[in-house]
């Protein structure tokens, strides 16, 4: 079975040489489709999330994309030869066990497209928010994304393979996320300060959607490693 794999990126120097490397034993090929300009707010000067991919073996494609579905669809369009595509953004990794689990299921799966469980972190590495969004991770090369994480086709879901996925955590830039990623002009104004700065530790934090419980669970010393 062929794998290959996408990661819409803008500017994520601190993120996408991780993400690499946790993918690059599964896949055959890694397309990093880096934006020139943000989906929302200044085009800001570009980091070194280009150099730092093309130095681990992915391949950098460049362009100017209205949202995040336009990203991946472009992408898909030059991964025809695969059996599967993973869709791994910068800021999400997967233990071993949940990707030699993954690959399992990709085998005898019957649907074309494939959501998976995942732990949001929160903050930090230590802390994880309750979410019940179950994220797009695995599509056919006939699939394409419809707005943003979705796709128009029947999926399945697997319950038992988790992301670990540091969506509003460090290193990830929170102020660049909000200011340009693809919620980005629904974020209230003074969130930032109010409710992610000053967040104290508790078991509740306020999201920019609505307000999710928060627990405590650190991010595999696996996956830390590939920060190293």
């Amino acid at each position: 079975m062929k794998l290959a794999a996408i990661t819409p990126s803008y500017n994520d120097e601190a993120l996408i040489g991780a993400c690499i490397k946790g993918f690059a034993p599964y896949v055959q090929r890694h397309i990093v489709m880096v934006s020139q300009k943000p989906y929302f707010g200044e085009t800001e000067e570009p980091d070194n999330t280009a150099e730092i991919a093309s130095g681990l073996g992915a391949e950098v494609i460049y362009g100017r994309w209205q949202l995040d579905h336009y990203q991946r669809n472009t992408a898909i369009e030059m991964l025809q030869e695969f059996d599967w595509i993973l869709i791994a953004d910068t800021d999400v990794f997967m233990l071993e066990d949940d990707m030699k689990s993954l690959i399992e299921k990709l085998k005898t799966e019957t649907k074309d497209a494939v959501r998976v469980n995942h732990y949001p972190y929160w903050k930090d590495w230590e802390h994880v928010i309750e979410d019940t969004f179950k994220p797009m991770f695995a599509v056919r090369p006939n699939v394409r994304f419809v707005h943003i994480g979705n796709v128009g086709c029947e999926n399945a879901l697997y319950l038992d393979v988790h992301q670990h996925h540091l969506s509003w955590s460090e290193p990830k830039d929170i102020v660049s996320k909000i200011s340009h990623y693809s919620h980005a002009n629904q974020i209230p104004s003074d969130w930032y300060e109010k409710h992610f700065v000053n967040w104290e530790e508790s078991d509740q934090a306020v999201l920019p959607d609505r307000t999710y419980g928060i627990r405590k669970q650190s991010f595999p010393k696996e996956l830390r490693e590939l920060f190293v």
